[in-house]
């Protein structure tokens, strides 16, 4: 009787650990991942308005970069599935000041504060695809 209570308590904890594998195996592959981000030379970009696009996993950023006399002037969230990270926009604040990408995220939104700043990369990187010369 033992031996038949053993073998059922080592097969209901073996069923559980497989679950438990499987589940976190599926479950990380649709993280958010935490891109690297260059710091654009914004002088070097041609005045217009740019679309820049990010799709991480979760969390997806569509924007518009509006460049004038090498600057920044403005940045309109065109759409941002976020999940909680809705507060990461106010890092277009610090960009704009800054005129630099190399700005610190939104704390407890990192993922969405990393997706805005790839896509304002992604923008800026592939401004040579105008959507609009001003």
């Amino acid at each position: 009787m033992k031996r038949k209570l053993k073998f059922i308590i080592f097969s209901i904890a073996l069923i559980v650990c497989i679950c438990g594998i499987l589940i976190f195996k599926l479950g990380k592959s649709s993280l958010p991942i935490i891109y690297p981000i260059e710091d654009i030379e914004i002088k070097s970009v041609e005045d217009g308005e740019y679309i820049g696009y990010v799709n991480n996993s979760l969390i997806k950023v569509k924007l518009a970069v509006s460049v004038l006399n090498g600057e920044i002037r403005e940045i309109e969230i065109l759409q941002h599935d976020n999940g909680l990270g809705k507060k990461a926009e106010s890092i277009i604040a610090d960009i704009i000041k800054n005129q630099s990408l190399k700005v610190d995220a939104v704390s407890s939104a990192t993922y969405s504060s990393n997706s805005i700043l790839k896509a304002i990369e992604n923008a800026l990187i592939n401004s040579s695809r105008e959507v609009e010369k001003k």
